[in-house]
């Protein structure tokens, strides 16, 4: 394995901290995202090393079962064990990132976060999804993210225009709520910046900044968008 072959480097995300007034950083692991593998991620790994005094790596495996079903047209008690299982591959695969540099870093899984606090995800998800079908900013937002997702899907997997509505509510929002309703469970209790190697949803501003009043959880959170070029 090759030392700095890329440079990280830092753009403002959202919410309203400096991100080198933390001492935590978290990684939300998308198994989809290739920076999250081989060099990339070891160039992450070894940027918040050195920054940070501690990591918290979640493992968002199980996640991904909204794709197996879609991908494999099995049922969602199906697609869980093999979603599972690409996150144990993850794990296996990242130590060797962890080993070379004498990192242990706190990991959870994403069915750590699901079964954490049934009662508030609940609450959570049902307040997102009355949001996302009366508030006209809102219903916006998501759906260009929708869109976003599906035209990069359909020209990587040649997939037909006619999928696009199941794609849609099969896929893109039961993941995204899911995503959204959980970060704002674990964010405040990890207490961390969260750095991420892609684009973040704008309108997670309006649970930040307390707009409307639910997904208290993202109230005051940080975000940090990181970029990767080959030096």
């Amino acid at each position: 394995m090759e030392n700095n072959v890329y440079k990280v480097t830092v753009r403002k995300g959202l919410g309203p901290g400096n991100w080198q007034d933390f001492p935590k950083v978290i990684f939300e692991i998308s198994l989809n995202n290739k920076r999250y593998r081989g060099e990339s991620f070891y160039a992450i790994l070894n940027w918040a090393c050195t920054r940070f005094k501690s990591i918290h790596i979640i493992v968002c495996d199980t996640l991904q079962r909204h794709n197996i079903c879609f991908n494999q047209n099995i049922s969602e008690f199906n697609a869980r064990p093999l979603a599972k299982q690409k996150g144990d591959l993850w794990l296996q695969e990242s130590q060797i990132y962890f080993d070379k540099l004498g990192l242990s870093p706190e990991i959870t899984r994403w069915d750590d976060w699901l079964n954490y606090d049934p009662e508030l995800y609940n609450r959570y998800d049902c307040d997102l999804r009355n949001l996302y079908k009366t508030d006209p900013a809102i219903q916006n937002e998501i759906n260009k993210i929708c869109k976003a997702v599906w035209e990069r899907r359909k020209k990587h997997e040649n997939l037909d225009d006619a999928l696009e509505n199941s794609f849609k509510n099969q896929i893109i929002l039961p993941y995204f709520f899911e995503e959204t309703v959980l970060s704002a469970i674990f964010l405040p209790i990890i207490k961390g910046v969260s750095a991420y190697p892609g684009s973040l949803p704008q309108f997670w501003n309006t649970f930040i900044d307390g707009k409307v009043n639910t997904l208290n959880g993202f109230k005051g959170q940080t975000f940090i968008n990181l970029d990767l070029k080959r030096k």
